[in-house]
């Protein structure tokens, strides 16, 4: 209706990297790219003449991702990153002109949140600086981890103007 404004945003980037260096022999590659990826859609309405609120549910999700390889006379090692976070979200906010003088604000924030690390390297250092009683020194790490869970918060706020150019606003969250 005429007291309501409806709308849908859509947000979306990707890079790439690649990079190699040969020196007779492949000696350092490096391959990265990421994307970003948000939408939301939004809803301000004007319950009457000084009660208004703001609805909003979006949906985001980043993902990087980053190989890489070494092969040098005294040290060589690869590296595989793989990372992704994902938001799925609800917000609400209210807002009441209490006087011409005074406004009562108040909201909730919902969201749920996942994401995953994948992350892999290893190395071999054979410099004789670094080598421990004639062996290569030698680094294996493996891990994937998949942290997910909820976030929840809840305000409220006074704002109260005192003078024509200073206004005071006081409030609590959780």
């Amino acid at each position: 209706g005429n007291s309501s404004l409806l709308a849908a945003h859509v947000l979306f980037s990707k890079d790439t990297t690649h990079y190699t260096e040969q020196n007779g022999r492949l000696e350092e590659l490096l391959d990265a790219s990421s994307s970003n990826r948000y939408a939301w859609v939004n809803v301000k309405t004007a319950w009457t003449a000084r009660l208004y609120s703001e609805s909003i549910v979006s949906y985001g999700r980043v993902e990087r991702k980053r190989e890489g390889f070494i092969d040098y006379p005294i040290q060589a090692g690869d590296v595989a990153d793989t990372r992704s976070f994902e938001v799925l979200g609800f917000k609400q906010d209210w807002s009441l002109d209490v006087s011409p003088r005074h406004t009562l604000s108040w909201g909730l924030d919902v969201r749920r949140l996942e994401s995953s690390y994948d992350y892999h390297s290893f190395s071999i250092v054979s410099d004789p600086l670094f080598m421990n009683e004639g062996e290569p020194h030698i680094t294996a790490r493996d891990s994937r981890l998949a942290p997910s869970g909820n976030s929840y918060g809840i305000y409220l706020a006074g704002r109260m103007r005192l003078a024509s150019s200073v206004v005071a606003e006081a409030g609590v969250r959780w």
